[in-house]
Protein backbone atom coordinates (compact mmCIF):
# COMPACT_ATOMS: atom_id res chain seq x y z
CA UNK A 1 0.00 0.00 0.00
CA UNK A 2 3.40 2.18 0.82
CA UNK A 3 4.50 1.66 -2.77
CA UNK A 4 1.24 2.38 -4.23
CA UNK A 5 0.53 5.54 -2.63
CA UNK A 6 3.67 7.14 -3.07
CA UNK A 7 5.20 6.29 -6.16
CA UNK A 8 1.45 6.01 -8.37
CA UNK A 9 -0.67 8.26 -6.25
CA UNK A 10 1.95 11.02 -4.89
CA UNK A 11 4.63 11.32 -7.79
CA UNK A 12 4.36 11.91 -11.42
CA UNK A 13 7.64 10.29 -12.32
CA UNK A 14 9.90 8.03 -11.52
CA UNK A 15 14.00 7.19 -12.40
CA UNK A 16 15.82 4.50 -12.40
CA UNK A 17 19.29 4.82 -13.19
CA UNK A 18 19.17 0.75 -14.53
CA UNK A 19 16.99 -1.77 -16.13
CA UNK A 20 17.73 -3.72 -13.17
CA UNK A 21 16.26 -0.82 -11.07
CA UNK A 22 13.34 -0.36 -13.15
CA UNK A 23 13.23 -3.73 -12.97
CA UNK A 24 12.67 -4.30 -8.88
CA UNK A 25 10.34 -1.31 -8.79
CA UNK A 26 7.75 -2.70 -11.35
CA UNK A 27 8.67 -5.78 -9.25
CA UNK A 28 7.54 -3.84 -5.45
CA UNK A 29 4.35 -2.51 -7.68
CA UNK A 30 5.27 0.82 -9.10
CA UNK A 31 3.32 1.58 -12.56
CA UNK A 32 5.69 0.58 -15.24
CA UNK A 33 4.17 3.43 -17.19
CA UNK A 34 5.72 6.12 -14.64
CA UNK A 35 9.02 4.65 -14.57
CA UNK A 36 11.81 6.76 -17.03
CA UNK A 37 15.43 5.06 -17.05
CA UNK A 38 18.47 7.61 -16.79
CA UNK A 39 21.57 6.37 -16.15
CA UNK A 40 24.14 7.89 -14.05
CA UNK A 41 26.59 10.12 -15.99
CA UNK A 42 29.83 11.86 -14.69
CA UNK A 43 31.80 14.63 -15.57
CA UNK A 44 34.73 14.22 -17.89
CA UNK A 45 38.23 12.74 -15.99
CA UNK A 46 41.49 13.51 -17.23
CA UNK A 47 43.09 10.45 -18.64
CA UNK A 48 46.74 9.94 -17.23
CA UNK A 49 49.41 10.62 -19.74
CA UNK A 50 51.47 7.17 -18.47
CA UNK A 51 50.39 3.28 -18.23
CA UNK A 52 50.35 3.28 -15.08
CA UNK A 53 52.81 0.64 -13.11
CA UNK A 54 54.44 -0.22 -9.84
CA UNK A 55 57.33 2.31 -10.65
CA UNK A 56 59.83 0.19 -8.88
CA UNK A 57 59.18 -3.33 -9.80
CA UNK A 58 56.66 -2.97 -13.15
CA UNK A 59 54.29 -5.24 -11.80
CA UNK A 60 50.87 -4.88 -12.78
CA UNK A 61 48.68 -3.04 -10.43
CA UNK A 62 44.65 -4.25 -10.13
CA UNK A 63 42.79 -1.54 -8.28
CA UNK A 64 38.79 -1.28 -6.81
CA UNK A 65 37.32 1.89 -5.20
CA UNK A 66 34.09 0.75 -2.94
CA UNK A 67 33.13 0.52 0.19
CA UNK A 68 34.31 -1.96 2.76
CA UNK A 69 31.08 -4.07 3.04
CA UNK A 70 29.81 -8.00 1.85
CA UNK A 71 27.91 -6.67 -0.83
CA UNK A 72 31.12 -5.56 -2.61
CA UNK A 73 32.72 -9.09 -2.55
CA UNK A 74 36.18 -7.96 -1.80
CA UNK A 75 36.37 -11.57 -0.39
CA UNK A 76 36.10 -12.49 -3.68
CA UNK A 77 38.85 -10.71 -5.42
CA UNK A 78 41.48 -11.60 -2.81
CA UNK A 79 40.33 -15.50 -2.96
CA UNK A 80 41.28 -14.82 -6.79
CA UNK A 81 44.72 -12.91 -6.12
CA UNK A 82 45.71 -16.22 -3.99
CA UNK A 83 44.75 -17.89 -7.38
CA UNK A 84 47.00 -15.63 -9.42
CA UNK A 85 49.74 -15.97 -7.09
CA UNK A 86 49.22 -19.76 -7.02
CA UNK A 87 49.49 -19.47 -11.16
CA UNK A 88 52.48 -17.80 -11.44
CA UNK A 89 51.28 -14.21 -11.86
CA UNK A 90 53.31 -11.14 -10.02
CA UNK A 91 50.64 -8.69 -8.79
CA UNK A 92 50.00 -5.81 -7.19
CA UNK A 93 46.22 -5.05 -5.44
CA UNK A 94 45.19 -1.41 -4.35
CA UNK A 95 41.96 -1.44 -2.48
CA UNK A 96 40.36 2.16 -1.71
CA UNK A 97 37.89 2.53 0.25
CA UNK A 98 36.63 2.89 4.20
CA UNK A 99 33.60 0.35 5.82
CA UNK A 100 33.14 -2.30 8.47
CA UNK A 101 34.81 -5.00 6.47
CA UNK A 102 38.23 -3.92 6.76
CA UNK A 103 39.56 -6.00 9.75
CA UNK A 104 37.99 -9.33 8.42
CA UNK A 105 39.42 -8.72 4.98
CA UNK A 106 42.60 -7.71 6.10
CA UNK A 107 42.42 -10.98 8.05
CA UNK A 108 42.01 -12.98 4.77
CA UNK A 109 44.98 -11.25 3.75
CA UNK A 110 47.15 -12.45 6.30
CA UNK A 111 45.34 -16.13 5.88
CA UNK A 112 45.57 -15.99 2.01
CA UNK A 113 49.67 -14.96 2.65
CA UNK A 114 48.91 -11.56 0.20
CA UNK A 115 50.74 -9.55 2.43
CA UNK A 116 53.14 -8.13 -0.04
CA UNK A 117 50.66 -7.92 -2.82
CA UNK A 118 47.50 -5.79 -0.97
CA UNK A 119 47.20 -2.54 0.23
CA UNK A 120 44.39 -1.25 1.54
CA UNK A 121 44.80 2.34 0.19
CA UNK A 122 41.34 3.91 2.63
CA UNK A 123 39.55 7.17 1.57
CA UNK A 124 40.19 8.50 -1.41
CA UNK A 125 39.43 11.79 -2.24
CA UNK A 126 40.91 12.37 -5.78
CA UNK A 127 39.55 9.44 -7.59
CA UNK A 128 41.29 10.23 -10.58
CA UNK A 129 44.59 10.39 -9.43
CA UNK A 130 44.18 6.63 -7.57
CA UNK A 131 42.95 5.62 -11.68
CA UNK A 132 46.06 6.83 -12.73
CA UNK A 133 48.33 4.42 -10.61
CA UNK A 134 46.06 1.36 -11.75
CA UNK A 135 46.16 -1.11 -15.02
CA UNK A 136 42.75 -2.64 -14.29
CA UNK A 137 39.88 -1.71 -12.60
CA UNK A 138 37.60 -4.61 -10.64
CA UNK A 139 33.77 -4.67 -9.23
CA UNK A 140 33.42 -7.98 -7.55
CA UNK A 141 30.45 -7.08 -6.10
CA UNK A 142 26.99 -9.22 -5.36
CA UNK A 143 24.88 -6.83 -6.68
CA UNK A 144 24.75 -3.07 -7.82
CA UNK A 145 21.94 -0.39 -8.84
CA UNK A 146 24.25 0.71 -11.39
CA UNK A 147 28.34 0.95 -10.35
CA UNK A 148 29.63 5.03 -10.72
CA UNK A 149 32.78 3.46 -9.76
CA UNK A 150 33.03 1.45 -13.01
CA UNK A 151 32.22 4.47 -15.24
CA UNK A 152 34.77 6.23 -13.54
CA UNK A 153 37.30 3.79 -14.24
CA UNK A 154 36.40 3.17 -17.70
CA UNK A 155 36.32 7.43 -18.51
CA UNK A 156 39.98 6.65 -17.36
CA UNK A 157 40.65 4.48 -20.38
CA UNK A 158 40.99 1.34 -17.84
CA UNK A 159 39.50 -2.06 -18.88
CA UNK A 160 37.29 -3.19 -16.09
CA UNK A 161 36.65 -6.60 -14.73
CA UNK A 162 32.80 -7.09 -12.73
CA UNK A 163 30.49 -9.21 -11.68
CA UNK A 164 27.50 -9.78 -13.89
CA UNK A 165 24.85 -8.11 -11.63
CA UNK A 166 22.53 -4.98 -11.31
CA UNK A 167 23.27 -2.84 -13.96
CA UNK A 168 26.93 -3.41 -14.31
CA UNK A 169 26.04 -5.32 -17.83
CA UNK A 170 24.51 -2.37 -19.11
CA UNK A 171 28.00 -0.64 -18.65
CA UNK A 172 30.39 -2.82 -19.61
CA UNK A 173 30.47 -4.07 -23.19
CA UNK A 174 31.56 -8.30 -22.36
CA UNK A 175 34.63 -8.95 -24.39
CA UNK A 176 34.77 -5.29 -25.60
CA UNK A 177 35.47 -2.59 -22.55
CA UNK A 178 36.26 -5.29 -19.89
CA UNK A 179 34.94 -8.91 -19.03
CA UNK A 180 31.87 -10.09 -17.10
CA UNK A 181 31.54 -12.54 -14.66
CA UNK A 182 29.88 -14.85 -12.03
CA UNK A 183 29.29 -12.89 -8.78
CA UNK A 184 31.16 -14.83 -5.94
CA UNK A 185 33.15 -16.92 -8.34
CA UNK A 186 36.76 -16.22 -7.27
CA UNK A 187 37.88 -19.20 -10.42
CA UNK A 188 35.74 -16.80 -12.88
CA UNK A 189 37.67 -13.45 -11.94
CA UNK A 190 41.01 -14.90 -11.78
CA UNK A 191 40.73 -16.49 -15.07
CA UNK A 192 39.09 -12.83 -16.32
CA UNK A 193 42.09 -10.93 -15.06
CA UNK A 194 44.43 -13.71 -16.33
CA UNK A 195 43.60 -13.77 -20.04
CA UNK A 196 43.39 -9.78 -19.66
CA UNK A 197 47.29 -9.29 -18.95
CA UNK A 198 47.49 -11.94 -21.91
CA UNK A 199 48.26 -9.17 -23.75
CA UNK A 200 49.39 -5.43 -23.41
CA UNK A 201 47.49 -4.28 -26.60
CA UNK A 202 44.53 -6.26 -24.63
CA UNK A 203 44.53 -3.72 -21.87
CA UNK A 204 44.76 -0.86 -23.78
CA UNK A 205 42.30 -1.56 -26.15
CA UNK A 206 39.55 -2.34 -23.49
CA UNK A 207 40.85 0.80 -21.81
CA UNK A 208 40.22 2.86 -25.06
CA UNK A 209 36.91 1.53 -26.32
CA UNK A 210 35.18 1.72 -22.82
CA UNK A 211 36.49 5.61 -22.45
CA UNK A 212 34.71 6.08 -26.07
CA UNK A 213 31.94 3.99 -24.30
CA UNK A 214 31.47 6.68 -21.77
CA UNK A 215 32.05 9.70 -23.69
CA UNK A 216 28.73 8.54 -26.05
CA UNK A 217 26.84 7.11 -23.20
CA UNK A 218 27.26 8.03 -19.36
CA UNK A 219 28.52 12.03 -19.10
CA UNK A 220 26.79 14.13 -16.86
CA UNK A 221 25.75 16.43 -19.76
CA UNK A 222 23.79 13.55 -21.46
CA UNK A 223 22.00 12.84 -18.04
CA UNK A 224 21.07 16.32 -17.36
CA UNK A 225 20.00 16.39 -20.72
CA UNK A 226 17.56 13.52 -20.27
CA UNK A 227 16.13 14.62 -17.06
CA UNK A 228 15.10 17.65 -18.57
CA UNK A 229 13.40 15.75 -21.23
CA UNK A 230 11.59 13.45 -18.89
CA UNK A 231 10.41 17.17 -16.58
CA UNK A 232 9.10 18.59 -19.42
CA UNK A 233 7.27 15.55 -20.92
CA UNK A 234 5.63 15.22 -17.05
CA UNK A 235 4.55 18.95 -17.10
CA UNK A 236 3.26 18.63 -20.94
CA UNK A 237 1.21 15.27 -19.59
CA UNK A 238 -0.16 17.25 -16.98
CA UNK A 239 -1.45 20.59 -18.41
CA UNK A 240 -2.88 18.11 -21.23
Amino acid sequence: WYTHSLYNKRVDGVVAISDKIAALLVQAGVDKEKIRIIHSGIDPIQSPKDRATDRSSGIPIIGTVASLEERKGHRYLLEAARLLKNQGHRLSYQLAGVGTQRRVLEQSVLRLGLEDEVVFSGFVSEIPSFLSRIDIFVLPSLYEGLGVAVIEAMAAGKPVVASRVGGLPELIEDCVTGFLVPPGDPSALAQAISRMLSSEGFVEGMGAKGKERVQKRFTMERMAKQNEDFYYDLVDGRQR
